[in-house]
């Protein structure tokens, strides 16, 4: 009863994106959409099979929350390095008890400086709320 669900992609922007989708989801669509990326490149989606869909910008859903989160599960699927980015710069990652992040830098190399920059980004400002090892 307490959870509401909103059928959008998060990023750093309000922007249409293509949603390319797992490369086993022609089998079963439901059970594929968790592989599915905004990530071309990514090794396990198909380039050419995609879905448009409109994506949000986290940190001014969080902003115009006007109140506190308790918990942010985040598994973007290559896209969470530019979304916490902006989050943070924002200053609005204080206002979040926990941040639990799936990050896929290691299954997506064009990723790995962006993860060394967050990474670089959350000690120099002593952010103690964010946990890149989820899973």
């Amino acid at each position: 009863t307490n959870v509401i669900c909103f059928p959008f992609a998060v990023l750093d922007r309000d922007q249409t994106v293509r949603l390319y989708m797992h490369c086993k989801s022609a089998e079963d669509e439901i059970k594929f959409s968790t592989g599915s990326s905004i990530v071309a490149t990514k090794s396990n989606v198909e380039p050419e099979r995609y879905v448009e869909t409109m994506a949000i910008d986290l940190s001014e859903f969080v902003f115009r929350l006007n109140k506190r989160v308790r918990l942010l599960k985040m598994d973007i699927e290559g896209a969470e390095y530019d979304t916490l980015q902006r989050l943070i710069e924002r200053d609005l990652a204080d206002q979040i008890d926990v941040i639990l992040v799936e990050t896929h830098a290691e299954k997506i190399e064009s990723l790995r400086p962006k993860h060394q920059a967050l990474q670089h980004l959350i000690e120099e400002r002593s952010i103690t709320n964010i946990d890149l090892s989820w899973i």
